[in-house]
């Protein structure tokens, strides 16, 4: 038992930052889409691939830690070469809901509608000062 409580110390749970926001909030999502899609369409909410039902099966994955984000931007493994981008994205948070399940060991949230290109950031294109104004980033 004493493992387990341990292992309760790293689960992330909602940031009250984000929570708490009026209005918009920053987070990184990871992709491995073609940029210029990207910039074309934005992104879409779609089937997730969820298999927890209590979770809507139409929606984009964000977080707020950059390496969980990066997780999703390689090819096959997490051990594999990175191929994708990493994105932050602007999110109103009338349409962001965190995803609670038993062993979140990085804070996940899903997005409910469809993101604009005009609120989508590349991370490379970001200088590393920008995402000082927002604390509840994980960089």
């Amino acid at each position: 038992m004493k493992l387990f409580e341990n292992y309760l110390i790293f689960l992330e749970s909602e940031k009250e930052l984000i929570k708490k926001n009026n209005r918009y909030v920053f987070l990184f999502h990871g992709t491995r889409m073609p940029i210029q899609k990207i910039k074309e369409n934005g992104l879409t909410i779609s089937n997730n691939g969820s298999i927890d039902t209590r979770v809507k099966k139409r929606g984009i994955w964000f977080t707020s830690s950059k390496k969980y984000a990066g997780i999703y931007t390689k090819q096959g493994s997490i051990f594999s070469k990175k191929v994708g981008l990493i994105l932050l994205c602007k999110l109103d948070i009338k349409f962001l809901s965190f995803v609670e399940r038993p062993f979140n060991i990085f804070d996940e949230y899903i997005y409910y509608k469809d993101i604009h290109p005009k609120d989508i950031r590349i991370l490379n294109k970001i200088k590393s000062l920008d995402l000082k104004k927002y604390p509840y980033l994980k960089i």
